[in-house]
This record gives C-alpha cells, sequence and structure tokens, in this order.
C-alpha cells in the first residue's frame, strides 16, 4: 500500500472508518487509513490502547501485561519506512546478549547468543556434528524465511485464485518439502532432545506445539538466531505508544473506554454503537476486536460469515497463567528473557493442546526487564512476570489460581535457585478468565488467534474482508498472516490495502476469503460442469491442469492418477472442504505408524501433496471455463453485467447468496463495471 504524497494519492479522502479494537493490527490499519485519507476513529473497550500489549504501573513497578519479545525488526523498519519514519524516530533499541537463557529441569543450562560461533560449539558439545547441522538449518531457515515474506507474508493473498502465480510455482518445491511438522523436521537436522527444543520453543510464538505447526515455520529459527532478540528502551508499551503518535499524526483519533456493543449494516452505511449508547455512522469498519466475538456477538445472524459450530472446531493459541511480581533484591542469574523447560516436554504440550489440564510439570518463561531497564522498577528492586502456557478454556478459579502461583514459585526456586518467597512485594495474576473479559478472547485465549496448524494457514484462516458484508474488514491475528507483533503489523497493512482496492473498483460484489466453502460453487453446480466438460473443444484446456496436478501430487508411480482422480473428485462432487479437513487424517494415521527419521518422510508427505495436487487442479479448472464466458470477456472489455431474467440450465452456476450487491453501471455510487 503506497503512502501519501498529495491529494491525489487519497483515495479514502472523505470517506470514515471505524476501527473497532486497539491492538497491533487495529493501530497499523488506522496508520494506513489515515494515510489513505480517511476520517479514522478508533475505539477501544479498555482504558489504553494496545490490545494485548497493555502496561500494568502499581508502586513504581512497570510491566509489559503481554508480548515481551521484540523480534523481526525489519518488520518494524519497512512499517515506519512506509510513512517516511524510522523505528529510532520514537524508541531506541538495545540487542540483548544472551538472547536468552534456558534452564533445563535436570540442571543444565544453556544461553543463546548473538555470536553464531558460540552457539556452533555450543551444539556440537551436545551431539558430534550437529554444529554443522546448525549452519546449514539456519541457512535453509533464511532462505525460506526471505521467500516467505516476499511473496507470502507482506503480499496477501485471500482467494485461491491468487495462488495460481509463477511466485507460487517457483515455491512450490519449497513448500511441498516443509508440509510435515516441525517435530519431524527438525529431527532430521538433530538428535539430542535439548538441541531440538532449542529450535522448536518459538512455535509457542505461534500458538502451536512442534507435534502440529508445520514444517514451514522453521523460518522462526533465522529470526531468532541471525536477526536477534532486542528490547526497546521502555518496554513494548514504547511501540504502542509509537503506533499511536505516528498514527494521529496522521490524523487518526483514538476513543478509549468504548467498549462495541452492536456492528450491523445500513442503507447509509454502518451503525456502530458502545456501551454508553452513543451511536456512530462510519462508510467503512474494520475490527481488531477477536474475530470469533465481533461475529457472534457484535454482529446479527445474518451478517456472520461462521456459526459457533465453526468457531468450536478451530485450534487456538494457548491460553496463559501469568503472574507479575514486584521483588525486592536482584534475581541473578535470571536473564532479561529465561525459559525453564522440563527435558521431556510432550507432557506439556498435550496437556494444552490434546488433554487440557494445568500442566502437571509446565515449560514456562521468566521476563526480568529491570535486567536491562532500570526505569521499571524503584531503585533495589527487580520487576518479573513469570508466563506458563495453558490450554484456552480451562476452569480458572481462585483456588485454582493460588494452587498453582505456589507451585511456579517453588519450581523457580528449585530450577533456577531464586527463591522469591519473601521478597514480593507487588503480586497480580491474569490467566484464562481475564483474557476473556478483558480482551472478550474466545476461550480465553491469549495470544489473540488461530494456532498456525497446516489447516489454518494462509487462506484457510478467516479472510480480512467479510464475505456476508460488503464494507467490514478485519485484523489481527485471526486473519493472515498470523500472530504476533510483526504479524498483526502486517494484517493492519493487508485490511487497509482491502479497503482501498475496494473503494478504487466500487462497486463489485463482496467474494467470500479466507474459508474454501465461499470460494467454490455449490456441489449441485459443480456436477453439471460434467456436461461442460464432456465436451472434446475443453479437452486441450484440461491437459495443462492434469499435468500440473500429477507433477504437485506424485512421487511415486502408485500415486500418478491419484491426484487427478482425487480433485476431479473433491471439484464436482464433494461439498466445501471435506477433502481438505479429512484427507490428511487418513494419511497422517499412516505416518505414525513409521517411526524411521528420513526413509519414510515421503510417506507423511504423501496426504498433503495430494490435497496441494487437488487444489492446484480444482483452481486452473476455473481458467480456461472462465476464458470462454462472454459475460467474462464482456467485463474485461469494461462492459456491463446484470443478471439474466432468462430461466437458468442444468449445470449453471448460481451466484453465492451472499452477494448482494449487484449494481448497473449508472450506480450512483460509481461507474465501474461488475465482473461476472
Amino acid at each position: 500500500m503506497t503512502t501519501r504524497q498529495g491529494d491525489d494519492a487519497r483515495p479514502l479522502a472523505g470517506r470514515s472508518v471505524t476501527v473497532v479494537g486497539g491492538g497491533f493490527g487495529g493501530l497499523s490499519a488506522a496508520c494506513f487509513l489515515s494515510d489513505a485519507g480517511a476520517d479514522v476513529e478508533v475505539l477501544e473497550k479498555n482504558e489504553q490502547v494496545g490490545g494485548r500489549a497493555s502496561r500494568l504501573e502499581t508502586e513504581g513497578f512497570r510491566f509489559d501485561m503481554g508480548p515481551s519479545w521484540y523480534l523481526m525488526p525489519d518488520v518494524f523498519e519497512r512499517f515506519f519506512a512506509r510513512f517516511d519514519r524510522a523505528p529510532g524516530d520514537y524508541y531506541d533499541l538495545q540487542h540483548l546478549d544472551p538472547h536468552y537463557r534456558i534452564f533445563y529441569k535436570d540442571g543444565d543450562r544453556i544461553d543463546v547468543v548473538p555470536d553464531r560461533e558460540a552457539m556452533v560449539e555450543t551444539f556440537e558439545r551436545y551431539e558430534d556434528g550437529a554444529g554443522a547441522a546448525l549452519e546449514e538449518y539456519l541457512a535453509t531457515s533464511e532462505r525460506h524465511y526471505e521467500t516467505a515474506m516476499e511473496h507470502f507474508v507482506y503480499e496477501d493473498r485471500p482467494r485461491l485464485r491468487d495462488w495460481v502465480d509463477l511466485d507460487v510455482l517457483r515455491a512450490a518445491p519449497i513448500g511441498l518439502r516443509l508440509l510435515g511438522t516441525m517435530d519431524d523436521y527438525v529431527a532430521d537436522y538433530f538428535d539430542h532432545p535439548k538441541l531440538r527444543q532449542i529450535m522448536q520453543y518459538t512455535l509457542v510464538f505461534l500458538g502451536g506445539s512442534p507435534s502440529t505447526t508445520p514444517a514451514l515455520y522453521n523460518m522462526m529459527s533465522h529470526v531468532d538466531f541471525n536477526m536477534g532478540v532486542y528490547y526497546p528502551e521502555g518496554g513494548i508499551g514504547a511501540v504502542v505508544d509509537a503506533l499511536v503518535d505516528l498514527g494521529a499524526d496522521l490524523g487518526a483519533e483514538y476513543v478509549t473506554g468504548a467498549e462495541v456493543t452492536e456492528i450491523t449494516k445500513r442503507r447509509e452505511g454502518f451503525h456502530v454503537e458502545t456501551a454508553d449508547g452513543r451511536v456512530r455512522r462510519p462508510d467503512r469498519v474494520v475490527s481488531n476486536a477477536d474475530y470469533a466475538h465481533t461475529e457472534l456477538a457484535l454482529l446479527p445472524d445474518h451478517e456472520r460469515q461462521y456459526d459457533e459450530d465453526y468457531w468450536a472446531a478451530r485450534t487456538y493459541s494457548p491460553s496463559a497463567f501469568l503472574l507479575y511480581l514486584g521483588v525486592e533484591g536482584d534475581v541473578d542469574p535470571l536473564a532479561h528473557h529465561t525459559l525453564v523447560l522440563p527435558t521431556d516436554w510432550d507432557d506439556h504440550f498435550e496437556q494444552v493442546f490434546e488433554d487440557p489440564a494445568w500442566p502437571d510439570d509446565p515449560a514456562y518463561y521468566l521476563c526480568v526487564p529491570s535486567a536491562t531497564d532500570d526505569s521499571v522498577a524503584p531503585d533495589g528492586h527487580s520487576t518479573l512476570f513469570a508466563l506458563v502456557p495453558v490450554a484456552p478454556g480451562l476452569e480458572d478459579t481462585d483456588a485454582l489460581r493460588r494452587r498453582y502461583r505456589d507451585r511456579v514459585i517453588a519450581d523457580v526456586a528449585e530450577q533456577t535457585g531464586v527463591d522469591l518467597r519473601g521478597r514480593i512485594v507487588v503480586e497480580e495474576t491474569f490467566s484464562v478468565r481475564d483474557f476473556a473479559d478483558r480482551y472478550n478472547a474466545y476461550r480465553g485465549n491469549a495470544l489473540g488467534g488461530l494456532a498456525h496448524t497446516l489447516r489454518q494457514t494462509a487462506l484457510m484462516r478467516p479472510g480480512h474482508r467479510s464475505s456476508a458484508v460488503d464494507g467490514l474488514y478485519f485484523t489481527g491475528g485471526y486473519t493472515t498472516p498470523g500472530i504476533g507483533m510483526p504479524m498483526c503489523l502486517i494484517s493492519g497493512e493487508h485490511a487497509a490495502t482491502a479497503v482501498v482496492e475496494a473503494r478504487a473498483r466500487d462497486p463489485r460484489p463482496v467474494m467470500a476469503s479466507g474459508y474454501l466453502d465461499g470460494l467454490l460453487p455449490p456441489a449441485s453446480t459443480r456436477a453439471g460442469y460434467l456436461l461442460r466438460l464432456s465436451r472434446p473443444r475443453f479437452w486441450p484446456y484440461l491437459a495443462g491442469p492434469v499435468v500440473v496436478g500429477v507433477a504437485y501430487g506424485a512421487r511415486e508411480v502408485g500415486d500418478l492418477f491419484a491426484p487427478v482422480a482425487l480433485a476431479l473428485f473433491a471439484y464436482f462432487l464433494v461439498p466445501g472442504n471435506v477433502y481438505l479437513y479429512g484427507i490428511n487424517d487418513v494419511f497422517d494415521a499412516d505416518a505414525d505408524e513409521n517411526n524411521e527419521k528420513k526413509e519414510d518422510r515421503e510417506v507423511r508427505y504423501r496426504g498433503d501433496r495430494l490435497v496441494l495436487g487437488a487444489v492446484a487442479v480444482s483452481a486452473l479448472l476455473a481458467v480456461p471455463l472462465a476464458g470462454r464466458s462472454r459475460r467474462w470477456r464482456r467485463w474485461r472489455r469494461g462492459g456491463c453485467w446484470r443478471p439474466s431474467t432468462a430461466p437458468r440450465r442444468f449445470g449453471s452456476r448460481r451466484r453465492p447468496s451472499s452477494i448482494r450487491s449487484l449494481t448497473d453501471c449508472t450506480s450512483s455510487r460509481g461507474s465501474s463495471p461488475t465482473p461476472p
């Protein structure tokens, strides 16, 4: 999205936009929308903006209540550069050394430091050849990071047809190798369990576990080892202040204590009502509130994309048990970022994702900002908080919190040698019910979105643009590119870009995005396509897609015809996402029976390759059909299309019921033609 250079670069001039929620996604969107000329008002439910990046200040102690790791500095530099600014205009960064310290519960300790040679030596001490494996792993991780950021993170691809692209085809060989899990991918490089944990812990920031997060997220190791971990002077709250100051300079207004209770589309615009009874009438709405909360609590039934069953079936990021502690004296040897890990953390992840319960032997994180920043604690004191990932939706009572608080403090003393008992002068807890109450987080999840599983990545995440309401947009951790401060900054840009693009081609119908059920025609209509494809004139057009499907899906002779058969079956006969959500489970079950590390890797990927082949063929089948459409050719020539009143033949495509904004060329809102 381009920044403003004059009145001619302000496509939203004269338009009003209400941003619901002041998290990173909402603050980012407000900057881009204001820069595009819109009158932007950010409505924040709580007493301060920042979303989960709130601050707690009490008795001279200051805590970042949510995010505390400043990663991916390139994303922040790129964001501010879009407005001819730099992060240094607002806050200073300190490169942490060590990046973080790990205490293992068997008494071992490892520092992850910026010095690459030192890390190679550390890995070599634990496993012969692991140093060279680390070098290879990080070089590969860097390539994956650069490819992913350029083609799939900074560039939003909300529709299936956006993936039929040369950049996607070039990246396909990488993608096919990375459809397995991080567990399996890391195991191909390292045998020692502690080294595997080091390479996988950053997955917690993505809301996943090693056994469910796709291997493509190995790029996070490049973020960790190669790019470094930083601390912004003043904490993450200073970054929030920077975004607010930038938005205000661009013209955005911020209102705190303004809880939105209703969003409804009206003929003259939107009806946005807050708890105090005040009503706003913006032209557009961008919701940075919890996506599920917006759909289920703020929108009327007929304006929702997804129902309760959809949200109940998703996999969410973990919730957390948090202890904010003001402590007398120092807390050496704890580093700014400290991890305490059991040698076997499978049980903890199982109690988060598989069998929800308060973890018996938790892996947890300790943050000591006072080790770097004297301003966050009074003289002679330390600021510390402990974070234990727990399952979302857990029972969360005061009695349970007290018992777990005592367990965590005792474990810190046992594993690190830092006994906090008798020295705590300030103490606050925050957990599942607080995330639900303060942030309207679905099931009290802590990271603000869906976990990054294979079935919740890219276009499988909810879209930025509502498929049910024209003019309603979403940003934040539920949408692409995903969870975390850097990703939410980019999400805000994507949402703002969608608003600008819709304005440029207004009026056009809203197409479903982010959920494949909205991208495919009904099963009955797809069945009608079989009659068309039986005509010889279509056969040449099918040759290319068939070849692509075979190339993507087939690696063995036995697989040769499976991708084509699966694609045709899925596209024409199977409603919705059944094949995407069901087939992988069959092959995953087969893969579980094979414990060979490398020899059976192809078996683990086979199911996902078949699905990728099916999706590729399904997408490309639409190209020759659309190219032969009279409606499409007329629209491409700049003509108008109006719904036909003639009876529909068997096999003709009916437009989705959510598309209701068809207008002719004389619409008062503009003269852009409406595509078929």
